[in-house]
């Protein structure tokens, strides 16, 4: 479990306000860059995940509706066969455990048995097999994906709730999400820190993330 306490004193060099904005407005300007951020909304999003796929930044970053930049890899991941999948076979397996239960052994039982098999169970796993395999090729065609991870589920041991900035040779950590609410109307703090210490923190944060599936 990844532990780092930092410490500092305020005075030069920390950012609040539209000094964030401007830390984000570099990451976005930066030949390299990465980033582990929970939440990343518009107009950032769709802008790293440009330079992700430029090859010129690596990604952590949270599941979540909310959470704009996974919504765009939701898109292309087609995540809704496995929804839908797993739908039906909590349909099915809810049919034929309640056929059980309640002792329905007659004759019609079979045809019962075999219609929830057929209509549900059976389509649902094609569906979540299907998800599975389209997910693999969309890695194969699309490499770039391998450099974005994703945290562990909110409210899960070892959701990654760090955000670390590293653009070219800066880098900042704090608790600024890469949101216009950041800079706009909370208030958050980023503070600049060491290259060595910033690359460490990125990987350890990157080796507890999930590789996208």
């Amino acid at each position: 479990m990844l532990c780092i306490v930092i410490c500092f004193v305020a005075g030069e060099g920390y950012v609040v306000g539209v000094g964030i904005r401007d830390v984000f407005d570099e990451v976005l300007r930066a030949r390299v860059a990465y980033v582990v951020s929970p939440w990343i909304q518009e107009p950032y999003a769709s802008k790293l995940l440009k330079m992700v796929m430029e090859g010129r930044a690596m990604v952590v970053t949270s599941r979540g509706e909310d959470n704009a930049f996974y919504n765009f890899l939701d898109k292309l991941r087609n995540t809704a066969g496995i929804k839908y999948g797993l739908l039906l076979l909590i349909i099915g397996m809810t049919g034929l455990l309640t056929i059980l239960f309640n002792g329905i052994f007659i004759s019609g039982s079979t045809i019962l048995y075999l219609i929830f098999l057929l209509a549900f169970i059976a389509p649902g796993l094609a569906l979540i097999l299907w998800a599975r395999m389209s997910a693999k090729e969309l890695l194969r065609k699309n490499p770039w994906l391998a450099n974005i991870r994703l945290s562990p589920p909110l409210g899960e041991d070892g959701f990654i709730h760090i955000k670390l900035y590293i653009a070219d040779g800066r880098a900042w950590v704090g608790s600024a999400n890469m949101t216009v609410s950041a800079w706009k109307h909370n208030i958050e703090v980023l503070v600049p820190i060491d290259l060595e210490t910033a690359r460490r923190i990125f990987e350890e944060a990157w080796s507890m993330a999930r590789p996208l599936t």
